[in-house]
């Protein structure tokens, strides 16, 4: 676990100097997040390995740094913090708390591309590398520390729409992080993040 969680760190702290070094602009968007995280260990009441399914929802607070802008693109480096709870689908109904610390590489066109873009669509895809913990109860999951580790794919889209005359944003995302633990615990994002 210690090892994981150096490893994030050492992301984190090349995402810094990327956006140091590189960064055009800076912007924070905040939404939520419903999570699924998949994979196959041992549950207490069971006497061998099953597949499990963990649900969760998270808040997000998402710095994103904007580089290598042209009129109608970009590339931007990203870190969705999220805080959130789990609990396992139909299985048990405890509440676990949960955090998560990615660093995202996307390329956006389109829509909110640049901070200038105010084209009515859009869309973005990129690839990244992430730390998630849930805070399970061990005794229940005895082979599962509750770390999903690993590469994450990332896509989605942006919109603009019209409240009271007051121009908005808005993304619509999906990810695939593909677990590196022992367990390999999968896990599916879907993400609406208001812009600004």
């Amino acid at each position: 676990m210690f090892f994981t969680l150096k490893l994030s760190l050492l992301f984190q702290f090349l995402f810094l100097i990327a956006t140091n070094c590189f960064s055009q602009h800076l912007t924070f968007s905040a939404g939520l997040k419903t999570s699924f995280i998949t994979g196959t260990s041992r549950y207490i009441y069971s006497e061998k390995d099953q597949s499990l399914l963990f649900v969760g929802n998270a808040i997000i607070f998402s710095p994103k740094f904007y580089m290598l802008e042209k009129d109608n693109s970009s590339f931007s480096v990203e870190t969705p913090f999220g805080v959130g709870l789990y609990s396992g689908a139909g299985y048990d109904n405890s509440n676990y708390f949960s955090y998560t610390l990615p660093v995202i590489i996307n390329y956006n066109i389109g829509c909110k591309s640049t901070s200038d873009n105010t084209k009515n669509f859009g869309g973005y895809f990129g690839i990244g590398y992430g730390y998630e913990k849930i805070s399970i109860d061990r005794i229940k999951y005895p082979l599962f520390n509750g770390v999903v580790l690993g590469p994450i794919f990332d896509a989605g889209i942006t919109f603009g729409y019209t409240v009271k005359n007051i121009r908005r944003y808005m993304s619509v995302g999906m990810s695939y992080k593909k677990g590196t633990e022992a367990n390999n615990f999968n896990g599916i994002t879907i993400d609406l993040l208001l812009i600004p």
